[in-house]
């Protein structure tokens, strides 16, 4: 077996065989990824969202960080973007993350499955399409428009997968 050394002046002169590793938590993980969440202007302008800051003042750029790994795009219109792989309604705007857009999607079918293996259980909303068949996802009155009122688009209801 080959000998670990990764701190040599702290572990003993033979070395170890193993290695300790603590990885984030689930909701820190989650936290992280939602800094690929677009957020509108007017959310900075009426109070309903901050930006993190630069010493400088100047606001962070988040893409930095996530390299990619994890884009949602807003848009305020009034029906589900076409191009969107999964999608939800907030304050008059969609949510979506890009058809196109792999490395997105990637991250939030592994984020979905982390959550029902951690138990999301019955209370949670889904949003978006189901893995299998990108079928998009429907509020309970089978409308996908974001004229409805908030709450129904910020999901309160459980969603189900259209037919």
């Amino acid at each position: 077996m080959t000998k670990l050394t990764p701190f040599p002046a702290e572990y003993p002169a033979e070395g170890v065989k193993v290695i300790d590793l603590e990885t984030r938590s689930l909701l820190q993980v989650l936290y992280f990824v939602s800094h690929g969440v677009e957020v509108p202007a007017e959310h900075f302008a009426r109070g309903l969202a901050r930006p993190t800051l630069e010493a400088d003042g100047s606001v962070f750029d988040y893409d930095r960080v996530l390299g990619g790994l994890f884009k949602v795009k807003a848009v305020k219109c009034k029906h589900r973007p076409e191009d969107a792989a999964v999608a939800v309604c907030y304050l008059d705007h969609w949510y979506y993350v890009d058809a196109t857009d792999h490395d997105s999607r990637a991250t939030f079918a592994l984020a979905g499955a982390s959550v029902e293996a951690g138990g999301g259980g019955e209370g949670r909303c889904v949003a978006g399409a189901d893995a299998a068949g990108g079928r998009p996802l429907n509020r309970p009155d089978g409308g996908e428009s974001c004229a409805a009122t908030s709450s129904v688009c910020a999901g309160r209801w459980r969603w189900r997968a259209a037919r």
